[in-house]
């Protein structure tokens, strides 16, 4: 699907479902210093939000079969199911306070809610900005970059994890793009769940030639080493990566140039760990049955924050 696309139909979602009013109302609630009173106004905007949203998702399913498809997708029938939503009402209007609420034996289901319409508006949030760079449209200048998730066997990708992988893949973007002093726009250019889901990077096509020569170097030095410890080997690790070492070069200059080297680089390394870590590498569908066991063997791994210079 078209990322533009995929874009509207998440942000969408998000204002159709009065995911902001639900979030609103709950948020303060739910805080671990709540002690909020909920008076009668309060308990009918609550019932009336999530009535109207559970409508406005039936009515969205019929609005075509990629929106039917992408809130599949992304289990949002889920938040709105019918005994969720009796559960929700009755256990709202019966609670007096804030405290009450949070003794309920329906607690749970208030803090599912909350997390998952939290996660939501995350997501939408991160993919708006595209339907605003859409204007730009596509030119011969451009370039596609395509990265893969290999989950593992039955993982399921949640709102909050898509959001962070596409904007870590932005923040990638942006490093390289200012490393190169490109002044590209990253755009989202594709999205797929398959077997494996799929994220299309479209930008300048100098940015996006050296992201993608950036990711297949990474992928190359890393695949087969152990990261927990990537920290202190980090200077002999990324030797022979490209734009790693030309970063090195200014990051040896006295001043402004030289801090700002080392912290692009900093950042760029984080953003390559961060990827790593959540199962997300250049898409090589030829590689996938190797690829796929190296890559578990790194997932969760970070890069160790505080340490901006990491040559040392």
């Amino acid at each position: 699907m078209q990322g533009v696309r995929f874009a509207r139909i998440v942000v969408n979602a998000r204002d159709r479902l009065r995911v902001k009013e639900i979030v609103t109302i709950l948020a303060p609630h739910l805080a671990g210093d709540a002690g909020q009173g909920i008076d009668l106004a309060q308990r009918d905007r609550f019932s009336a939000a999530l009535l109207l949203a559970n409508h406005e998702l039936h009515s969205m399913f019929n609005d075509s079969t990629e929106t039917a498809q992408v809130l599949q997708g992304l289990g949002i029938p889920q938040f709105f199911e019918a005994p969720t939503l009796g559960a929700l009402i009755g256990a709202f209007h019966s609670a007096g306070d804030s405290n009450t609420l949070r003794s309920s034996p329906q607690f749970w289901r208030f803090r599912n809610l909350l997390a998952n319409l939290e996660a939501l508006d995350r997501l939408a949030n991160t993919v708006q900005h595209f339907l605003v760079d859409a204007r730009l449209g596509h030119s011969k200048e451009d370039g596609l970059v395509e990265f893969s998730f290999l989950g593992r066997e039955g993982e399921v990708v949640t709102l909050e994890k898509l959001a962070v992988m596409i904007e870590t893949i932005q923040s990638l973007h942006d490093d390289v793009s200012r490393a190169e002093d490109d002044g590209s726009v990253a755009r989202l250019g594709v999205i797929e769940s398959g077997s494996d889901l799929l994220i299309a990077l479209l930008s300048k096509a100098k940015t996006a030639g050296s992201i993608a020569t950036l990711c297949s170097q990474w992928w190359d030095r890393v695949k087969y080493r152990d990261l927990h410890d990537f920290d202190r080997k980090m200077e002999s690790a990324t030797k022979g990566i490209a734009l790693i070492n030309e970063l090195d070069k200014l990051a040896d200059k006295q001043g402004i140039e030289g801090e700002k080297a080392r912290n692009l680089r900093h950042s760029v390394l984080d953003n390559l760990m961060t990827l790593t870590g959540l199962g997300i590498k250049l898409s090589e569908p030829e590689r996938t049955k190797t690829d796929r066991p190296l890559l578990e063997q790194k997932r969760d791994v970070r890069l160790l924050k505080g340490s901006s210079d990491s040559t040392g």
